[in-house]
């Protein structure tokens, strides 16, 4: 009894020292209080271009304030969606036909999700590769959801600072319940972003990484890619 006690308490600790070392380097990026953040369709994403997020960052991303483009998939049909302060965004963004949602992400079933983070998979490149990242959701049912969400915060280190770059963190969240195509397709959609992006392995449970994606925050982590505003567009599937 004593032997099972102690190695019970072993794989506690075991498990708080893993956590802990994956915490370490850790940090949450809040949203600024005070202000009204919304949701909305973007009825017009052709207009979406590298000088417009540029622009974007200048009114937006230089305040600190939270911004994120979701691409949105259900069976065949598809959408893209932005999240940001009501204001701002509205003041810049007329010509991309917006439409106010209700939160979409507070509408599924947590027990039926699968849900991790993606990073660089070689800190060192110099090229971000990246093609034809969704061509594998063709094989999505009508009733099964996949999300895809790249969260922006300018680049302020100091070989980046004046050269337009993002700090990304991707998260993405696929929803089905039949417990066998979700176990299958999981494994396939975790490669989505490659050869240039790899799932990040982490402590958090599916349900965890999921409180991240609807908190729209993002953690200041060595394997976010930090990217120029075109390879945003491509990581967004815009180019």
């Amino acid at each position: 009894m004593i032997l099972w006690l102690l190695l019970f308490f072993l794989v506690i600790a075991i498990s708080f020292v893993m956590a802990y070392r994956s915490m370490r380097d850790f940090q949450f990026i809040p949203q600024k209080t005070g202000l009204e953040y919304g949701l909305f369709l973007i009825r017009n994403p052709n207009a979406i271009t590298a000088e417009f997020l540029i622009d974007l960052s200048n009114k937006i991303l230089q305040k600190n304030l939270s911004l994120s483009f979701e691409r949105l998939f259900k069976g065949p049909q598809s959408a893209l969606v932005v999240f940001g302060p009501k204001e701002q965004l509205m003041a810049i963004s007329s010509h991309l036909n917006l439409l106010e949602l209700e939160d979409y992400s507070l509408k599924i079933d947590e027990n039926q999700i699968s849900a991790w983070e993606l990073g660089l998979k070689d800190l060192s490149q110099k090229e971000f590769l990246l093609e034809n990242p969704f061509a594998i959701l063709a094989e999505l049912q009508t009733s099964e959801q996949f999300w895809w969400q790249v969260s922006l915060k300018l680049d302020s280190s100091k070989e980046n600072l004046d050269k337009n770059k993002f700090l990304t963190q991707i998260r993405c969240v696929f929803s089905s319940a039949d417990d066998r195509r979700r176990s299958e397709l999981t494994s396939k959609l975790v490669g989505i972003g490659a050869p240039a992006l790899v799932k990040v392995p982490k402590p958090f449970t599916s349900e965890k990484i999921l409180e991240f994606y609807r908190k729209r925050i993002l953690s200041m982590e060595k394997i976010n890619p930090s990217l120029s505003a075109k390879e945003v567009l491509k990581v967004v599937a815009l180019s």
